[in-house]
């Protein structure tokens, strides 16, 4: 037998037992109760809305920050550097 053949008996092997590990998940066999399953479902949609509200937050506050220097730039309050003044201290 050559190792390729080798590599993948054992890869066969590995492959067909994977599903005997995954049923001997002691929390899938503890989600047969409707509260932990209502649990589950919860802490999975917790997980996933998280990280979408702390991006739209961040783009929201980026807008609005962008916005309200925009204004203070057109009131006289403030002067942003221009893009030409960054080309001139390089040079």
């Amino acid at each position: 037998m050559t190792t390729a053949v080798k590599a993948a008996l054992l890869g066969l092997v590995l492959v067909l037992l994977a599903p005997l590990d995954a049923a001997a998940c002691p929390l899938c066999i503890a989600a047969q109760d409707k509260s932990v399953q209502i649990a589950y479902m919860a802490a999975s949609a917790f997980m996933t809305f998280l990280p979408l509200g702390l991006i739209g937050g961040l783009v929201y506050w980026l807008r609005r920050r962008a916005r309200q220097l925009a204004l203070e730039e057109e009131a006289g309050v403030i002067r942003l550097p221009s893009s030409s003044a960054r080309t001139n201290r390089a040079a």
